[in-house]
């Protein structure tokens, strides 16, 4: 079995863990292209989510 890293183990017992939201960039600049910014949720607003002054 794989060892848990402690601080994982200890994120996954607190009654409310920590949001994670994953942001992805995607650069098509060099084949002429556009840069393209993707994350996997919206705000408490519904919206999508600015970070850095770029929406994704």
């Amino acid at each position: 079995m794989q060892d848990i890293r402690e601080e994982s183990l200890n994120e996954s017992v607190k009654s409310e863990q920590s949001p994670r939201v994953v942001l992805w960039e995607i650069d098509l600049t060099v084949q002429g292209g556009e840069r393209y910014f993707f994350c996997n949720e919206l705000n408490e607003k519904g919206e999508p989510v600015t970070w850095q002054g770029r929406q994704y």
